[in-house]
């Protein structure tokens, strides 16, 4: 095949992969560019998960028609004007992506206004425009931005077969809805689900006042801290419990995922939460210039300049946290809860590893299997059947932005498609050597590269893996992390069991 460039279309539709893979990455977006209009005040629809319809109308500055032409256009940003500029975002959106990868994927429409100017409408549905910038009087105030996004995905319909299954869809929504209700506590957000039910987050006096809202519980403390150009404010639930939780990490008013700052609050909060962990919010503001949030199309995740650093400062805050509540920290202490009203109590003798993953309680790792709880239930997983099951399932891959090295076996071309089946992406550079271009998001938070090197090792035949190896090298925060936690996959290969079989299972360890 010859090689041709690609329309402007299909690449638009490429980079929607990369930036709006789901209904609550578009949900993100929307929100996003209403903040960097100044909006105070969202009023939300959201019909079938987002597939059907979501739709957005904020208070913001508006745009003009001028604007209005180019806001569609790839590349197209009021944020940035030189490379030097990323060194100093104040804003959500840089890359000029986003309306271009959304609009390639769905209908969209959009109204527009500024103050004391009119109202103008473009409407476009696949990157295709069907009506084009004319003038508007549906716009209900005096300025303001409506965005009307409907059928996504239909462009490409493929991609609903990656979707999770409807709750994790729905807890996906509403977690980014909560992310931007904990960084602008003052914002006043309405939303209505399905033309029915309806959420109202009133504005709040401070990022404290929202959590108690959000979690219905009023016993939260707080603890503030400075560190050489950081400041940081830590809010916590001092008590731990097992039901659905609230944890959220804000750097510079964005919601960001980053395990090891999770990890690290939960050890140095051990004293309070004992084996179990609570709800948080953690926020932290520093320069631009120390970090870069640039890393992915979808902003969450961030690279420090001085990590260590970071460290330190929320180490130290979680410490005078401690040292400041010492009578909250002594009482929890002297609490002894009923094991009878609390089976996953009884795991405590097998090095319970405790966090909130999807509603999932408390974790121990015995040999190749999995003890964990879930709603005050206790379960075994076998873990060798469950990455059997993630090897065998179709993949949906993630892109590696920067691409790994690997060795080849000089068989290559024989186990090559059956690789990318399993969603490994490899472009060979010569007989011994490849690129690592993708990997299977099942498997992301795992060590990638040690599973690769088996299955290359085993000419692509599961049945031949080393398990054992393998599920010896994983900690338990690799398998509460997993991606597979947050569908019901493995509940589905879980079986329960009683105190008994978990008393006999420590004698015989």
């Amino acid at each position: 095949m010859a090689i041709e460039l690609l329309s402007e279309q299909v690449i638009d539709q490429i980079k929607a992969g990369e930036v709006v893979d789901s209904p609550s990455g578009l949900l993100k977006e929307l929100i996003e560019n209403s903040l960097d209009a100044k909006a105070t005040h969202l009023y939300i629809e959201i019909e079938n998960l987002g597939l059907k319809k979501i739709s957005i109308t904020d208070n913001g500055h508006g745009m003009d028609e001028q604007d209005l032409q180019k806001a569609f256009l790839r590349h197209s940003t009021s944020k940035i004007q030189n490379y030097q500029d990323l060194n100093q975002l104040s804003s959500f959106g840089f890359r000029g992506e986003a309306l271009a990868s959304i609009s390639a994927v769905s209908r969209l429409k959009c109204i527009s206004k500024q103050k004391d100017r009119a109202a103008h409408l473009v409407e476009i549905h696949g990157s295709e425009l069907v009506h084009p910038i004319t003038l508007s009087q549906q716009f209900p105030s005096e300025h303001g931005t409506t965005m009307i996004i409907t059928d996504l995905f239909y462009k490409t319909p493929a991609r609903y077969e990656f979707l999770q299954n409807d709750r994790s869809e729905l807890n996906n929504l509403k977690k980014i809805l909560t992310s931007y209700c904990l960084i602008y506590p003052q914002l006043h957000i309405e939303v209505l689900w399905d033309k029915e039910k309806r959420d109202l987050f009133g504005p709040c006096q401070d990022t404290q006042q929202r959590i108690e809202k959000l979690t219905q519980k009023k016993s939260f403390i707080m603890q503030k801290a400075d560190y050489e150009q950081m400041n940081a404010c830590l809010i916590i639930n001092p008590q731990a419990h097992q039901q659905k939780k609230i944890q959220q990490i804000i750097i510079d008013q964005r919601p960001i995922d980053n395990k090891k700052i999770h990890y690290l609050l939960q050890q140095v909060l051990a004293p309070l939460w004992q084996q179990g962990t609570s709800d948080y919010c953690l926020k932290i503001h520093m320069p631009p210039h120390l970090y870069d949030i640039n890393v992915h199309p979808k902003k969450t995740e961030i690279k420090f300049q001085e990590a260590t650093h970071v460290y330190a400062l929320i180490s130290g805050l979680a410490k005078l946290l401690l040292q400041n509540h010492s009578d909250i920290v002594k009482s929890q202490q002297n609490f002894a809860p009923d094991l009878k009203d609390s089976p996953s109590q009884h795991l405590h003798s097998l090095s319970l590893y405790s966090d909130n993953i999807n509603q999932h309680g408390l974790f121990a790792k015995k040999g190749n299997f999995l003890i964990y709880t879930y709603q005050e239930k206790i379960f075994l997983l076998n873990l060798t059947r469950y990455f059997q099951s993630l090897l065998q399932k179709t993949q949906e891959v993630i892109p590696l932005l920067i691409s790994d090295p690997i060795e080849l076996k000089s068989n290559f071309a024989n186990y090559q498609k059956r690789l990318m089946e399993f969603g490994f992406e490899i472009d060979a550079i010569n007989a011994q050597h490849g690129l690592l271009r993708s990997i299977p998001k099942t498997l992301a938070q795992f060590d990638y590269l040690l599973i690769l090197k088996e299955l290359i090792n085993r000419d692509c035949k599961v049945e031949k893996i080393d398990f054992n190896t393998l599920i010896a090298k994983l900690s338990i925060s690799d398998l509460i992390h997993s991606t597979e936690l947050s569908d019901e996959s493995m509940i589905n290969l879980s079986m329960e069991i009683n105190i008994d079989h978990l008393q006999k299972l420590e004698r015989e360890n």
